[in-house]
């Protein structure tokens, strides 16, 4: 298929709160910056923050739409496909490149939420930036552990107008080790993926998942 054909011409994607035709590229681009900026959290590196959009990765995703058969499109039935869905490998942290976009089959696990689509694409990882991902973020938590201590410690000893600064920075603190986590489960589980017989990426994998669970946020 096309860009010129009917199905991705028509086709929408969501942003944000902004929805938009797919093929109007360089608004979708500065939708990205938009939601990203939003989405940003203060003293955490991009490249750690799994609420950030790869402008880079949704534009070849949505090059690789366009090779698709017309029916994979119409089957969101006019709705917009929602960029940030967990399934879709697009975050800044996700184990994928631009190039992994070019194996894309199809669009599944289609959850349909009014005028939304929340769809999956199985890709198969990058693995080498999957690692290098998971070193980073692992890597990341150490210190951002040790701040979080030392300021509880600073939390505990502290009443009066003081307390409610500290505690604003300490979650703060907390929202950073939360993405971390959620980063470092991510690309480890894609590593282990890569490596299914490394008894040392399966116990990274269980090591991450276990940090992801145990320091998330409602």
């Amino acid at each position: 298929m096309s860009a010129a054909e009917p199905g991705w011409t028509a086709l929408r994607v969501r942003i944000g709160q902004e929805t938009l035709l797919a093929q109007a590229l360089d608004a979708v681009i500065d939708a990205i910056t938009r939601a990203n900026r939003d989405a940003a959290i203060e003293g955490l590196d991009v490249l750690l923050n799994p609420g950030l959009i790869d402008a880079a990765r949704a534009l070849a995703f949505l090059a690789a739409l366009t090779a698709l058969p017309l029916a994979e499109l119409r089957q969101l039935g006019g709705r917009s496909l929602y960029l940030a869905a967990p399934g879709l490998p697009l975050r800044m942290t996700s184990p994928t490149s631009p190039a992994s976009f070019a194996a894309l089959k199809g669009l599944t696990g289609l959850d349909i939420q009014g005028e939304t689509v929340l769809a999956t694409a199985r890709l198969q990882p990058d693995c080498d930036l999957a690692a290098t991902q998971a070193a980073s973020a692992r890597a990341a938590l150490e210190p951002i552990g040790e701040a979080i201590a030392k300021q509880t410690e600073l939390q505990d000893a502290t009443t009066g107008a003081d307390e409610a600064h500290l505690l604003q920075a300490l979650n703060a603190l907390r929202r950073r080790r939360a993405r971390i986590a959620a980063a470092w489960s991510e690309n480890a589980r894609a590593a282990a993926d890569c490596t299914p017989r490394s008894p040392a990426a399966l116990q990274e994998r269980a090591a991450a998942r276990k940090a992801a669970s145990a320091f998330a946020l409602p």
